[in-house]
């Protein structure tokens, strides 16, 4: 299969998916993105790629200070959250099965992390609660402030959805990715895992890469585009390419936006964390 023939074969589910949205129940939801997810893993099985690439591959927009063309409307965020489903579920039958009585799709998509992160994910009587809990009839309200507490207890940062900034969301969840990830390596006194991915002997990476997610705080810090390393890669080159793209906005408008979705005192948190990976003695003077 190629990407074009591949882009061909979800395009009709996916188009299907975003016009009936608003009447297709959430386990169907859940179905429907299952079904993609089970495309790309098919793909992937003979594809020399990883799947983030070829996201971006599929999607073909923006991508930090390199443009390529796009090739369609399917964005990152929703292929990835595709292929996340699938490899949650072994089967589309084991949905219904599990959630057979999931009455919002939101509460599953604020949970994943519980059920598909290897940091994160609930075991025994938690995991039980949680599915207790969202197969539930209790309110919405009260079903996100119990996923907001385990987000808040387990992972280290809320993960607010603000559904009119949506154009931010792939932005959102890299920064957010990365916040969690930190956190938990400050936590468990991780540092040879925190620094994979970036290159720590190069402190004038980490140091232009703190200064400017500060920066994104306010508009009254400068906030530049610096040059990334060959050898930066996953995670933080993802992140690295986010704060580049806001920084090289003639105006503000779209970082006042990213700052409606993280706030800024996380904003400054990621400096710190960013700027105590120049060494292993900071990292270990460094406290959450």
């Amino acid at each position: 299969m190629t990407k074009n023939e591949l882009i061909k074969k979800i395009t009709p589910i996916y188009n299907y998916y975003r016009k009936n949205k608003l009447n297709i129940n959430s386990v169907s939801t859940v179905e429907i993105m299952w079904q993609i997810g089970d495309i790309i893993k098919e793909y992937l099985k003979n594809a020399n790629t990883k799947p983030h690439t070829l996201y971006r591959d599929i999607y073909g927009k923006s991508e930090g200070i390199n443009n390529v063309e796009q090739k369609s409307y399917i964005t990152r965020e929703f292929l990835n959250r595709c292929f996340r489903i699938r490899k949650i579920f072994e089967t589309k039958n084991n949905i219904k099965k599990i959630f057979p009585s999931l009455n919002n799709y939101n509460h599953f998509r604020e949970a994943m992390p519980f059920f598909d992160n290897s940091k994160y994910k609930l075991k025994g009587n938690e995991k039980n609660k949680l599915l207790e809990i969202l197969n539930s009839n209790n309110t919405n309200q009260q079903i996100m402030k119990y996923i907001r507490k385990l987000q808040k207890e387990k992972i280290g940062i809320n993960n607010p959805r603000t559904q009119r900034f949506q154009e931010l969301s792939n932005e959102k969840k890299l920064f957010i990715d990365l916040y969690n990830f930190l956190y938990i390596c400050f936590k468990e006194r991780k540092y040879k895992e925190a620094t994979t991915g970036v290159n720590t002997t190069n402190e004038f990476f980490i140091s232009e890469l703190s200064k400017n997610t500060g920066a994104l705080a306010s508009d009254k810090l400068m906030i530049k585009i610096f040059k990334i390393p060959t050898n930066v890669s996953g995670l933080w080159l993802g992140y690295a390419e986010v704060v580049n793209k806001l920084a090289g906005k003639k105006d503000a408008t779209e970082r006042r936006r990213f700052r409606r979705l993280i706030p800024p005192e996380k904003m400054m948190r990621m400096s710190e964390m960013i700027y105590a990976l120049r060494s292993e003695e900071d990292f270990n003077k460094f406290r959450l």
